[in-house]
C-alpha cells in the first residue's frame, strides 16, 4: 500500500531512480530547471501569470490614460467648491444687507415715502393747472400731462390708504376683524 501511495505522489520517471541519482539530479540546476519547466502545473501557472501580467498592464495603461482627466476633474471640482464658498459668502452678505435694508425701511418709512409722492403729484397737478390757466400750455399738452399726473396721484393715494389699513391691522389685529364683521350686510330679509 505504501508503494501505491508513492506511485501516486511521485512522477513516473523518477520512481526508478535511486538515491544517488536523485541527489545528482538535485545538484544539477540546469536539469532541475528543465524538469520544472516541463511540469504541467508549472506551465499552467506560467500561463496564468502571463495572463495576470497582461491584464495588470492593461489596467495600468488604462489608469494612466485616465489620470489627466481625473486630475482635471479634481481641479474643476476644487474650483467649483471655491465658487460655491464665494457664492455662499455673497449670499449671506446680501441676506444681512437685505435684513438691514428691511429694518431701515419699515412700513412707516414706506408710508412716509408714499405720502411724499402723493404731495409731489398734487403739486405737479397744481403747477400744470396754473400754467394752463396762464396760457403757457396748450390744451392737448395740458390734458395729457394733467391726466398722467392725476392718475399717479390717485394710485399713490390708494397705496397710502392701503398701507394705513395694514399698519392699523398690525397695531390692533382684533379690532379690524370685528369692524369688518360689522360691515358685512345680513342676507336674510328677502
Amino acid at each position: 500500500m505504501s508503494n501505491l501511495m508513492e506511485s501516486n505522489t511521485c512522477p513516473d520517471g523518477y520512481r526508478a531512480l535511486n538515491t544517488s541519482e536523485l541527489r545528482e539530479l538535485l545538484q544539477n540546476d540546469d536539469k532541475m530547471d528543465q524538469i520544472i519547466r516541463l511540469n504541467e502545473k508549472f506551465q499552467e501557472l506560467q500561463v496564468d501569470r502571463e495572463m495576470l501580467l497582461t491584464t495588470n498592464r492593461s489596467l495600468a495603461e488604462d489608469s494612466l490614460a485616465r489620470r489627466p482627466r481625473l486630475c482635471n476633474g479634481k481641479l474643476q471640482l476644487a474650483e467649483k467648491y471655491r465658487e460655491l464658498s464665494n457664492l455662499a459668502t455673497t449670499c449671506w452678505e446680501k441676506q444681512s444687507q437685505l435684513e438691514a435694508h428691511v429694518q431701515r425701511h419699515s412700513l412707516q418709512t414706506a408710508q412716509n415715502l408714499l405720502q411724499e409722492e402723493v404731495a409731489r403729484a398734487e403739486e405737479h397737478s397744481e403747477e400744470l393747472l396754473e400754467k394752463f390757466m396762464e396760457g403757457n400750455v396748450s390744451l392737448d399738452q395740458f390734458l395729457g400731462s394733467f391726466q398722467s399726473s392725476r392718475k399717479m396721484y390717485h394710485i399713490r393715494r390708494a397705496q397710502v390708504e392701503k398701507m394705513q389699513e395694514v399698519a392699523q391691522e398690525k397695531r390692533q389685529p382684533g379690532k379690524t376683524k370685528r369692524a369688518e364683521e360689522s360691515k358685512v350686510p345680513e342676507v336674510g330679509g328677502m
